[in-house]
Formats: structure tokens, C-alpha cells, sequence
């Protein structure tokens, strides 16, 4: 099959169109997924624009001596083949979590955190044990999404609705993030809240909060032209654009009625937004939404 692997065989362009063999299925509770579609994620574009530099993702899987290895974390696709103990059948439509966790591999008791739910912090990610790599996207010999295929145990996978298209789908990682992070400190329906980035994650946060708590005005501080607007078009009910002279605070206090104190990159707001959302994508492997509560509860 056809796949983008990272081998830095070209320096100026380090990931490879290859052919590979199709991966098999480890176990009996493992399928095979046709790719319909994967994102790109910041710490794939980390591995383009810094290489052997400052990529976290790369470090990891250097060191996990899983190199060159198939890219695309962020897929979904559809159930080809599913092995007689696999609880999802061929022909379900499916988004698939990436991560590799103590279940995927076999390995029992589990980590604490496998064992509380927490996959994306397992323990036994660069344990080896059945594939050197600690996700889809980061190791060889199981697909990936930049793939045809790939193929996941029936923890990795979760069913699509039928109103979740093609075109969408990949975008279950970056909303999960958002959703994640407002789930941990929900704001009161009502209460104002400042979402600081409007990329990806960002985006996705807006969505979020407008699904969830849909009485609370959402503003975005956004830097781009298309950021704003994807912003609006999301939902945002305010949009305030971001500057380098860090001005943009005079308008977002005159909007809550905060104190601007300091200016330049000491300008600070003292009250305002009861709830924060900084939105970014930081230079490690995961990207992270935190919500900052700037009152205390």
C-alpha cells in the first residue's frame, strides 16, 4: 500500500511517498481501517520545519528506535476487516484514537494512568512491547493516517454518526481537545468567555462552547484574517483582533470593564473574563487546550 513515511531520505523535504506491505492484525481483537481521511497536526508541520531540531514527536520516536516511521495521527476511515473478537464491525465508520495504549498491547494490570482512562498518558507507550512506536503516526508496521490503511484495536476505535462526513471526520482529535478542556472547568451558562488563538484548536474550543454552554458570549482573540473569519463563522460572538503593540487589551477591557494595567507585553487586565480559554499549539506532541479559571471557585 501506499504511504508518507518520515525517513529524512531528502533533507529539504524529509518525508517519502513508499510503498509498504499492509500491516497485519496483531490479535484477535484488532481491525484493519480503510483511511478516509486524516489531518495535519502542529507536530506533524514541527517535523518539516525543524527536522532534527527542536520536534519533541521526532525525539520520541527516535528514541524509541521506531524510525523511519508512517505519519497521520488524526484519521477515521472506514472498518474493512475486523477480527472475530473485535466488538466493532466491517463496513462501521469509525474515528480512531491514536494513542497505543496497555490495552492495544496486551499488557496487563495496566499503568495507573490506562488504568483511570487516560490513554494519551500511558506508561508503556515506549515500552515496545508489540510495536515500537507510541501511536499511529509515530511508528512503523501498523498503517497510519498519511496511509491507505491502518490498523487499531477495538479500544482505538469509536463510530461515527452518519451526520459526521468524510470531510470531517478527522477533525475528532482537535475537538476532543476542546471538548476535554471545557469539560474540566465548564463555565456557567452565562458567564463571558476570552478564547486567546484561533487556529485549529482554538476554532474547535468556540464550537464547543457554543454546543455546550450556548448562553455564554464567546470573544476571540484572533491574529489573522482567516482566523477571524473562520471565528465568526464558528460561532464567536465577538472577534478582536490581536496586535503586536499588545492594544488589543484596551479594547477587550472597555468590552468587560476590566482595569488595564502596565502596557506592552507587561499589559495585564485586572477583572474581565471570569473564564479564559488559551488555545494553542505548543512545540511538543500533543497539542494542549487549557481553560484558566481567572476567579476562584
Amino acid at each position: 500500500m501506499r504511504a508518507i513515511q518520515f525517513d529524512l531520505a531528502d533533507p529539504e523535504h524529509p518525508a517519502s511517498l513508499v510503498e509498504v506491505d499492509e500491516p497485519a492484525l496483531p490479535r484477535g481483537d484488532w481491525a484493519r481501517v480503510a483511511v478516509t481521511g486524516c489531518g495535519i497536526c502542529g507536530s506533524d508541520l514541527h517535523l518539516f520545519s525543524d527536522n532534527m531540531g527542536h520536534a519533541p514527536a521526532l525525539g520520541a520516536s527516535m528514541a524509541s528506535h521506531d524510525f523511519p516511521f508512517v505519519l497521520g495521527h488524526e484519521l477515521a476511515g472506514v472498518v474493512v476487516e475486523a477480527r472475530p473478537d473485535c466488538r466493532v464491525a466491517a463496513g462501521t465508520r469509525v474515528a480512531v484514537l491514536p494513542d497505543i495504549n496497555c490495552e492495544a498491547r496486551g499488557i496487563d494490570p495496566p499503568c495507573p494512568p490506562c488504568a483511570n482512562g487516560w490513554a494519551s498518558g500511558c506508561h508503556n507507550a515506549g515500552s515496545g512491547v508489540l510495536t515500537p512506536g507510541s501511536a499511529l503516526g509515530f511508528t512503523s508496521g501498523l498503517g497510519g493516517g498519511w496511509a491507505e490503511q491502518a490498523v487499531a484495536h477495538e479500544s482505538m476505535l469509536f463510530p461515527l454518526p452518519d451526520s459526521v462526513g468524510d470531510d470531517a471526520a478527522p477533525l475528532h482529535e482537535p475537538v476532543s481537545i476542546a471538548v476535554h478542556g471545557l469539560l474540566r472547568a465548564p463555565p456557567t451558562d452565562g458567564d463571558p468567555v476570552l478564547v486567546s488563538g484561533a487556529a485549529a484548536i482554538g476554532l474547535a474550543t468556540v464550537a464547543a462552547i457554543k454546543a455546550l454552554v450556548p448562553a455564554s458570549p464567546v470573544t476571540v482573540l484572533a491574529r489573522h484574517d482567516a482566523q477571524a473569519a473562520a471565528a465568526s463563522a464558528v460561532g464567536a460572538d465577538r472577534v478582536v483582533r490581536a496586535c503586536d503593540d499588545r492594544t488589543h487589551f484596551e479594547e477587550l477591557a472597555a468590552d468587560t470593564g476590566a482595569r488595564l494595567t502596565g502596557t506592552g507585553e507587561a499589559a495585564m487586565l485586572t477583572g474581565g473574563y471570569p473564564l479564559l480559554t488559551l488555545a494553542v499549539e505548543p512545540e511538543a506532541f500533543f497539542a494542549v487546550a487549557n481553560l484558566v479559571h481567572t476567579r476562584s471557585r
